[in-house]
């Protein structure tokens, strides 16, 4: 509706919108106002008419007054921010406050409005500047859009969640370790690859380009391909899922699948194409491989193996879920008599309770652990066992379970014993001889040092047990006793030699051991014999020196003697003759006399030195 500016035409009233006529012109015009007052009373939507300079509302249509609650009478006391949210006022006014041309259309925009109900609405407001009551008025249509703004929201958000999940899909598509694929269904009956993932690829070593658009023959080879069709025709003639299992080579290698393919058809139930899928099991199944031989390992071996729980722990400890068949011949239990129970039904008064209680505390604490203790079989006989226990995680790292392998060692801990006992013997007796003894290992490492031993070279057994023999005496090298030892060690032959040790003075006589373990070395100190016997020599040295001497002096006397007596046998002597000779004889013998007194007096002087 334009504005009026016809100077002939005056209004009668302004509420009707109806005019008194004066002319032939005002009879057009009245008509042309009852046309108005129908759209604008029947229209389907929202109008009202308020006056621009005070925005109080002046008119409202019946769709008005339905659609935002407000009756005729309230909406002709408010003004146009009335039904607007306080924020909008400021925006409203600035652009009804620019409004320059006054005779057109007007594209106001969206706003949000306001029920007499506070329901927020979003509303299209268009526009026209209009003369009412002779008042400078706007005349407003109002198109509700809130649920044209809803359903575009939603088909935008709708559009927006496809995107997503179509490149969800493609991400899950081409990033899933499984392999998928898509296979048509060609008019010939064959099956046509139409789609691989990058899985594909990665666990076959065929590229995509050398797969797509590929009949199947071409790329799965036999006896796989013979299956793969029959299980396809099956899926389709079945309508069902079909899952089997597959072997097939590639160029990564050979590669356990286990397939599933699913049919798809369309509205006139033709099989159009089959989705499907692998799971590479090639590691599951050697897995499944290695389980097996390790439950047979399990199974048969001579070692006890025993599973319990991890938890609860209390105080009758974990509790038995599997035993092995070498414990029931180790212990005389069935598997039925120990499962629900603790492992501590095998023990006994003579268990080592330090040991028990180390075991204790590393469980208690998730620690690997190793003891050997005496346990009883059901018959109440004793027997040693080594028991080496570990916590078992699982994928998450938490322990669920004990392993414990066990070993009868009683014949072992016997034969220990034994030695032990052996080696105490020997030890009493090595600690009991009069003579020092020392062994030493391969590599030098003085391992056994008795008392007697650290009494005559001085040094106290913990200064040299496990020490380097060549450490305690770096003279040692050097000296021709390092040379014994060295010969004994190379060929394995007993050394016997007499040595002067510098470190205590003393000379020892020397036996020397070897073994496949080391050198045993005897000693003994000799060094008063070998004085007494330089002493001895020294004094037979002397006697002799003074025999020597002696002999000079008493020699010439003896052949005096031996000339005399030759004398006295001639026959032609006289008497008087005789008796000279007699004479010179006994001379001679006091000489003789005298010299051995000497010899036995230089003797005696000799022996006392």
């Amino acid at each position: 509706m334009s504005k009026r500016n016809d100077a002939s035409l005056q209004k009668i009233t302004a509420a009707g919108g109806s005019y008194v006529e004066k002319t032939k012109g005002q009879v057009k015009t009245k008509k042309h106002d009852l046309q108005y007052r129908v759209l604008f009373d029947k229209s389907p939507l929202p109008m009202l008419i308020y006056e621009l300079s005070s925005y109080r509302i002046l008119d409202v249509n019946e769709m008005a007054v339905l659609h935002y609650g407000y009756s005729k009478a309230e909406f002709l006391n408010m003004t146009i921010h009335d039904y607007r949210p306080q924020k909008d006022v400021e925006e409203v006014n600035k652009i009804l406050n620019g409004l320059i041309d006054k005779n057109r259309a007007y594209q106001f925009g969206v706003y949000e409005h306001l029920k007499k109900n506070n329901t927020t609405i979003n509303v299209e407001v268009s526009g026209y500047a209009i003369t009412y009551d002779d008042k400078e008025c706007m005349m407003v249509v109002f198109n509700d859009i809130t649920e044209k703004e809803i359903s575009l929201k939603k088909i935008k958000d709708n559009e927006q969640k496809l995107l997503d999940s179509q490149q969800q899909l493609s991400l899950i598509y081409n990033n899933v370790k499984d392999v998928i694929f898509v296979i048509s269904i060609e008019a010939d009956g064959k099956f046509k690859f139409l789609s691989v993932n990058q899985a594909f690829t990665d666990i076959t070593g065929i590229q995509e380009s050398d797969v797509i658009g590929k009949y199947i023959d071409y790329i799965i080879p036999e006896p796989s391909l013979t299956l793969a069709v029959s299980k396809y025709k099956q899926a389709i003639s079945s309508k069902e899922k079909i899952t089997w299992t597959e072997t097939t080579p590639y160029p990564t290698g050979t590669k356990i699948g286990e397939v599933t393919v699913t049919p798809i058809f369309d509205q006139y139930n033709n099989c159009m194409q089959l989705v499907g899928s692998v799971h590479d099991i090639t590691e599951l199944k050697k897995e499944e491989r290695q389980l097996r031989l390790l439950e047979s390992v399990i199974t048969n071996t001579n070692d006890s193996v025993i599973i319990m729980e991890a938890e609860p722990f209390d105080e009758q400890g974990p509790r038995i879920i599997y035993v092995n068949n070498a414990f029931t011949k180790m212990t005389g239990y069935t598997a039925a008599e120990v499962l629900g129970k603790s492992p501590r039904i095998l023990q006994g008064p003579n268990s080592d309770r330090a040991e028990l209680a180390r075991l204790n505390e590393a469980i208690r604490n998730w620690l690997s652990c190793e003891i050997t203790i005496i346990n009883y079989k059901k018959s109440g006989e004793q027997f040693w066992i080594n028991t080496s226990i570990t916590p078992i995680a699982n994928e998450k790292g938490r322990f669920t379970h004990w392993i414990a392998i066990e070993r009868d060692v009683t014949e072992q801990k016997l034969a220990e014993q034994k030695l032990n006992s052996s080696y105490k013997e020997r030890n009493e007796i090595l600690e009991s001889i009069g003579d020092g003894f020392f062994a030493m290992d391969k590599n030098w490492v003085v391992n056994y040092w008795n008392k007697r031993a650290e009494i005559i070279l001085e040094k106290p057994r913990e200064e040299v047990i496990g020490r380097d023999l060549r450490d305690i005496y770096p003279d040692i090298p050097g000296r021709a006793t390092y040379e014994h030892y060295k010969k004994a060690f190379k060929e394995k032959t007993v050394q016997s030699f007499e040595t002067l040790s510098p470190a205590v003075n003393r000379w020892f006589d020397v036996m020397v051991y070897p073994s496949e373990n080391g050198l045993s070395v005897y000693f003994k100190d000799i060094t008063e014999r070998l004085l007494h016997s330089k002493a001895i020599e020294q004094q037979n040295e002397k006697l002799r020196t003074v025999a020597w001497m002696q002999s000079h002096l008493t020699r010439p006397h003896v052949a005096n003697l031996l000339g005399l007596m030759n004398v006295l046998k001639n026959e032609e002597l006289t008497e008087a003759e005789k008796g000279e000779v007699l004479n010179h004889l006994l001379t001679a013998v006091n000489k003789l006399d005298a010299i051995i007194l000497e010899i036995v007096e230089n003797a005696e002087e000799i022996k006392y030195k």
